[in-house]
């Protein structure tokens, strides 16, 4: 009996994670969305989930979980929520303004530069916030914006025990999605974890962006649902990586590492900037004109996107099993 807990304890973590994942990104959803239901306030919950993971795995030193988490769900976001949600709803005709939609361009071609460093260095960190602040003035610009959708009301005290349902269930999550992780690897002799992070992780991260996502459609308010993922892929990219770059690259001041093995860069993984970059772009394309009102979204742009997506699992394999060769 013990023999055979011990081969399912990976995906057993793995499916607690799903689990933990979940239930707290509908409770910091709940919370952050109480008082004022708006696309940013939607994007900084689902992120501040997935942000325990990313620092844990920095301070700990896996690179390819963080890397992978950044990117991976950031496609997910953008192909298989975005692909299920459109398919979902009966109108995709715009009710809020779409310009923020085609910022995911500009950050992905960033991205795709610095991928020819081989990694993310100070100067690299730097670029992106200041990207990431003039984003914050676009999205915050008053022409983009439009009174608040669906006015809620909730006490402090009841947002209060929410957010700290989010904060447990995000750092348990975290801790479960490593362990899994490192045994799942373990188990299928696949040394770099980053294979495990795009096609198992990340999935699960975003699962509850689904849910809301379908929710949201079902109540014709997809263009809320939509601007909350892209405003989640914009903090991925303009907040998180810059923060996973200063915990790896401030790691020899807190840890006992050589001066002649201190990191110089956090390490961007050629099958990540082959596969998981080259994909944002393209999706960047593809809603730049969405954002412009040259062209709507339908049903088959839906499907075209969830296949993209499976495109892009079996790429991420690919890729990372040509590098190990």
């Amino acid at each position: 009996m013990s023999e055979w807990l011990h081969d399912k304890t990976g995906p057993l973590y793995l499916s607690l994670a799903a689990v933990g994942w979940y239930m707290a990104s509908i409770a910091a959803t709940a919370a952050l969305t109480a008082v004022r239901d708006t696309p940013g306030r939607r994007a900084l919950a689902v992120w501040a989930v997935m942000l325990p993971i990313v620092v844990l795995a920095s301070i700990i030193g896996h690179y390819e979980i963080v890397i992978g988490m950044i990117f991976a769900s950031s496609v997910a976001s953008m192909t298989l929520v975005l692909g299920i949600v459109t398919i979902s709803t009966h109108r995709t005709q715009p009710t809020l303004p779409r310009k923020t939609w085609g910022l995911i361009l500009p950050v992905a071609l960033i991205c795709f530069l610095i991928g020819l460093h081989g990694g993310f260095h100070w100067i690299h960190a730097v670029v992106l916030l200041i990207q990431g602040i003039v984003i914050y003035g676009l999205w915050n610009d008053p022409s983009n914006s439009k009174p608040p959708m669906r006015v809620q009301t909730a006490g402090p005290g009841h947002r209060a025990v929410l957010l700290a349902v989010a904060g447990i269930g995000a750092v348990g999550a975290a801790w479960l999605a490593i362990t899994a992780t490192q045994q799942i690897g373990q188990k299928l002799n696949i040394p770099y974890h980053g294979v495990v992070t795009a096609i198992m992780l990340a999935p699960a991260m975003v699962l509850a962006m689904i849910g809301l996502g379908l929710h949201d459609a079902n109540e014709d308010h997809y263009d809320l649902a939509v601007s909350g993922q892209v405003g989640f892929v914009l903090l991925n990219l303009c907040l998180t990586l810059p923060l996973a770059t200063a915990i790896w690259l401030s790691r020899p001041l807190w840890l006992s590492i050589p001066v002649e093995e201190a990191p110089v860069a956090l390490p961007y993984p050629m099958s990540v900037w082959r596969v998981d970059t080259i994909m944002l772009v393209i999706v960047g394309f593809l809603l730049l004109p969405v954002s412009l009102g040259r062209w709507n979204i339908g049903k088959f742009e839906g499907i075209g996107l969830v296949v993209i997506y499976v495109v892009f699992l079996m790429l991420t394999v690919l890729a990372s099993l040509s590098s190990l060769l």
